[in-house]
């Protein structure tokens, strides 16, 4: 006995085929830029770290492991072992909270603001070149269209 599929509807074509496209742009973006970083000596997610750390407001006196934990891009980044690997090679440094004694923040080193800083042109390069072929309006409605998507906003 066979079954009949019903067609799908093109809504639901449109969401599944948005849904691939995304990830399939997603998925390019972060090998392209991993190669990119690479290059500079950082791995992707060293990268990232020294980004959410040289960003924060908190740069000067460092983040807590939570928060820098909860900005990464990476969802299931081991932070501790991503701390101590940034700690070894001198790019990041663990100190204690001036606000709380049991608190231990996370902060950019010299050397890490300098080999983040040293990256930027290159990954900003990329960026450029990555949305090219948007107008600067295209490319905010795209943004604003993803975050409605993620966040409601």
């Amino acid at each position: 006995m066979s079954r009949r599929v019903r067609a799908e509807s093109e809504e639901l074509r449109l969401a599944r085929e948005t849904h691939l496209d995304i990830l399939i742009a997603a998925n390019r973006y972060q090998a392209e830029l991993e190669e990119i970083v690479r290059g500079l000596g950082l791995t992707y997610t060293q990268y990232i770290a020294l980004w959410t750390l040289t960003s924060s407001d908190a740069s000067a006196t460092g983040l807590p492991m939570s928060a820098l934990r909860d900005r990464l891009l990476t969802p299931a980044a081991d932070t501790t072992r991503l701390v101590a690997r940034l700690e070894r090679e001198g790019l990041a440094e663990r100190v204690g909270s001036p606000d709380d004694g049991r608190s231990i923040l996370v902060r950019v080193s010299d050397k890490g603001r300098k080999r983040f800083e040293a990256a930027r042109p290159a990954v900003q390069g990329y960026h450029r070149g990555q949305f090219a072929p948007l107008t600067t309006d295209e490319l905010a409605l795209l943004r604003s269209l993803l975050r409605r998507t993620l966040w409601g906003m």
